[in-house]
């Protein structure tokens, strides 16, 4: 059974006090309802624009959860996975290496890097989903990038609005900005960011970083990393 978090409950949980009031239609100049997208538009811009945000958040939320715990539970078993093939390199030694324990290694090997490929595929996917919400919600706001990438919280220095764009450009392309070099100054905007938030990260990023910038912003946790999204929000949207 999928659980949709409520609007009310997200509104409460994220105090997002903007939307605490219902807000009433619009009308056009027309004296036509106003539609934004296809959809009606409730309140002023920053009212609807915020409201688009909630009830997208919440219909993805339960995918955002599943990726989010299968980015954590893959890299979770790649860790100990890793421990043990190192602990069982000193038996292979000590039984000069028998068949057996040769196939063991390689069998360990074989589930390391695909719980690899799979904690960087759920986290980059889940920025993907979180970058398209968050440039929905810049478009509503007609954003200027300049307040875009100054609104806080910042972490490291990066507001969250950048650090998802960059997390998401590098899950699209890292196989193209490893192919390039030197990078493209498109590849690099992204590529500064990324090493700005995980800490002078060296360039050129030749790989999926996403499980990094997963656990810088979220510290481990989906719902911090919900509180770091809707706090953003709200601070560009005021």
């Amino acid at each position: 059974m999928i659980l949709v978090p409520s609007y009310e409950q997200v509104i409460e949980t994220y105090a997002i006090t903007l939307l605490k009031t219902p807000g009433d239609l619009q009308l056009t100049a027309n004296g036509d309802i106003a539609v934004h997208d296809g959809d009606l538009k409730l309140g002023n811009d920053q009212y609807n624009a915020m409201f688009r945000l909630v009830q997208a958040w919440r219909f993805n939320s339960p995918t955002l959860e599943g990726l989010f715990n299968l980015a954590i539970d893959s890299g979770t078993t790649r860790d100990r996975l890793t421990k043990e093939q190192d602990e069982l390199m000193s038996l292979l030694v000590a039984t000069n290496w028998s068949r057996d324990s040769i196939k063991e290694y390689h069998s360990k090997n074989d589930e390391i890097g695909a719980n690899e490929i799979g904690e960087g595929a759920c986290a980059g996917a889940l920025f993907v989903i979180l970058s398209n919400l968050l440039l929905r919600l810049k478009n509503d706001l007609q954003v200027f990038q300049d307040r875009w990438v100054k609104c806080g919280p910042l972490i490291n220095g990066i507001s969250v609005g950048s650090l998802v764009s960059a997390a998401a450009n590098n899950f699209r392309h890292y196989d193209e900005w490893r192919r390039t070099s030197p990078p493209t100054q498109q590849q690099l905007s992204s590529m500064n960011v990324i090493s700005q938030v995980i800490g002078s990260l060296p360039l050129p990023i030749r790989e999926n970083i996403c499980p990094k910038l997963l656990e810088v912003i979220s510290g481990g946790s989906y719902e911090k990393l919900n509180q770091a999204l809707f706090a953003f929000a709200k601070s560009v949207s005021a």
